[in-house]
């Protein structure tokens, strides 16, 4: 993990963590995409690409094989609750966009 990852979360196997890696955005700051990256620090790839959001706190599905996280709007006003396969593809929103901010962690129960 980088000097700007966050919220790390390890997977009900305990072989990968899932995090959310800090990368420079356009015109200054950070943006937040999640990543996986093995225990030993192997493997390291992006689970998210949209660089337009923020995706953080993730977290594991109980059987390991998608992970859900809170999608925030760059002016963190808007929050979602989306959810992904650990082997990529499209992300699917499992909670529709939240105002002012309401999410407060994504949780699978």
């Amino acid at each position: 993990m980088g000097p700007d990852d966050q919220w790390p979360a390890r997977s009900p196997d305990g072989q990968m963590l899932a995090f959310s890696m800090g990368l420079p955005a356009s015109g200054g700051g950070t943006v937040y995409e999640n990543g996986l990256v093995k225990v030993n620090g192997s493997m390291k790839r992006r689970l998210t690409t949209d660089r337009t959001t923020i995706n953080r706190e993730p977290t594991w599905s109980p059987d390991g094989k998608r992970v859900l996280y809170e999608r925030w709007n760059r002016a963190m006003t808007t929050c979602s609750f989306v959810r992904i396969a650990v082997t990529g593809g499209a992300p699917i929103t499992v909670v529709p966009g939240r105002p002012n901010g309401e999410c407060g962690g994504a949780s699978w129960r």
